[in-house]
């Protein structure tokens, strides 16, 4: 039935020739392509945090307290490599785009091990045309490194438990450590290992399987030296860690914005940025998460453990942070994208294996054509990427500042007003708190507004919206593909 039939034909997922190792060197050549392009647009806010936090910082007090925004790892390589080539919007993203084609050949990894070389070919191809593993891949932040340690982690785990050596249980250490270290919730994921690990172990002996002393104390010597080595890495700054995670939790309870508190808007939210709205929204949420658990119970003689990881990660996430109070931000479960990937992959594959199973004519074609649609459907999601940076502050300001005449000001307004006068010069009045804008408003001056963030900025300045109306035209609106990342240019031309 050959390598795109329906998968009747029992595969080695152990065995490795040379053209599978091709056609993963052509996929991750490929992939390396995408996220070269577009690699060196402008900085949007968190990545500009970074660079005047700590990548600007000396060496000897860049690592000294902890900050949400600060990912320790990621920062330590950043600030390397601008270091080396230079302060640019490329070079901080650098460790973001390697980390993001590893995650990929880590990815492969795993989903070869679990179902052979035609699924993990499929599912590396599909992370590699991701809009989103593509706009993480160029962000300077730490998830594709995190994703990446997450699935050697995962990888070194399913081999780990059924054959403990110390070598795999020491090299699981140094992953759960590294995963923490270039982002807390790191944690969250390994913790998931440990009570699926943990359920693992009560199945065998419900079932009389049994369990050797190798299983049952590699693993767990495995899991307490990664955290060892996770409390050791934050030791310094562990004071800071704690009064940062109650600032953000104090933070988050007068938020304004309440619904990036609520997993359902996390959900939406997520493939809002794909261009699903409404009724259609709903549609690609119910049909993703279907395909995975088809996925994952077709996977269940073969590696019943993944559907429970990947669903346990997930599941944990949210309850952790809603119990905290915190934001639930859809990038916290990036590290999932690529088995969600998969297990919809194999969940399309066992649709197309029913049908043909009552369709004979579509047996040979199902699979491919289904694989097709996804793929056609992944480059369209992908090109969006290319169509606008993530947020165009630099762009705005740079209109008004070549715009104005007779020094006319510059308002940044809201969150992000200190961090542009930083980020681009004094040219830049930064407006943070609505009861600075008054200044703007009881007079009738020329002047130019730029806002940033502009549902939450609205929102924060309640008079905005009349004072806008009052005198202000829009020059013009910066798209982002950040969410509620537009930036919006106002002019107020004065009175003649």
């Amino acid at each position: 039935m050959g390598r795109w039939g329906l998968g009747l034909t029992k595969m080695n997922e152990q065995h490795v020739t040379a053209k599978d190792i091709a056609i993963l060197c052509a996929i991750l050549l490929l992939a390396t392509a995408l996220r070269i392009v577009g690699l060196n647009s402008v900085l949007w806010f968190d990545e500009i945090v970074t660079v005047l936090s700590h990548l600007r910082a000396p060496w000897d007090q860049m690592m000294l307290s902890y900050e949400m925004n600060h990912h320790y790892l990621y920062s330590f390589q950043a600030k390397i490599s601008s270091d080396i080539f230079g302060e640019s919007a490329w070079s901080v993203r650098l460790p973001a785009m390697v980390f993001g084609v590893a995650s990929i050949a880590a990815l492969w990894w795993v989903a070869h091990r679990i179902a052979g070389a035609m699924s993990a070919h499929a599912t590396a191809l599909l992370a590699t045309l991701s809009y989103h593993h593509i706009w993480f891949s160029q962000n300077a932040r730490g998830y594709t490194e995190l994703m990446f340690w997450s699935l050697l982690g995962l990888g070194l785990f399913l081999v780990g438990i059924r054959k403990p050596t110390k070598g795999i249980w020491i090299a699981f250490a140094l992953t759960l450590a590294l995963a923490a270290f270039t982002h807390l919730t790191g944690v969250f994921f390994f913790a998931t290992l440990g009570v699926v690990w943990l359920g693992w172990l009560a199945s065998r002996a419900v079932a009389g399987d049994g369990v050797t002393k190798p299983q049952l104390l590699a693993p767990l010597a495995g899991f307490a030296g990664g955290l060892i080595l996770t409390a050791l890495a934050y030791s310094p700054i562990l004071p800071t860690v704690i009064s940062n995670a109650m600032e953000v939790n104090e933070g988050s309870a007068i938020d304004l914005m309440k619904e990036y508190q609520n997993p359902i808007w996390t959900l939406f939210e997520t493939v809002a940025t794909l261009g699903a709205q409404g009724p259609l929204a709903l549609l690609v949420l119910s049909t993703a998460i279907g395909l995975a658990l088809i996925g994952s119970f077709s996977r269940r003689r073969h590696e019943p453990l993944i559907g429970f990881v990947t669903f346990g990660h997930i599941i944990l996430t949210m309850v952790v942070l809603v119990f905290l109070g915190m934001r639930v931000w859809p990038r916290f479960f990036f590290v999932d994208i690529g088995l969600l990937l998969f297990l919809i992959f194999e969940g399309v594959r066992a649709v197309c294996l029913w049908i043909g199973t009552r369709i004979p004519s579509l047996q040979r074609v199902a699979l491919p054509i289904s694989f097709a649609g996804m793929v056609a459907i992944s480059i369209g999601l992908a090109a969006k990427n290319y169509t606008a940076p993530k947020q165009d502050m630099a762009g705005a300001i740079a209109l008004a500042q070549v715009s104005r005449t007779q020094n006319e000001p510059i308002y940044v307004l809201g969150v992000a007003a200190h961090l542009a006068r930083d980020f681009y010069g004094d040219h830049v009045q930064p407006v943070l708190l609505p009861e600075e804008f008054t200044a703007v408003e009881n007079t009738t001056d020329p002047a130019w507004l730029v806002v940033p963030f502009p549902a939450r900025t609205f929102r924060d300045f309640s008079t905005l919206d009349a004072t806008i109306q009052d005198g202000f035209d829009l020059v013009k609106m910066f798209p982002g593909s950040l969410g509620d990342g537009n930036v919006l240019l106002y002019h107020r031309p004065g009175q003649e």
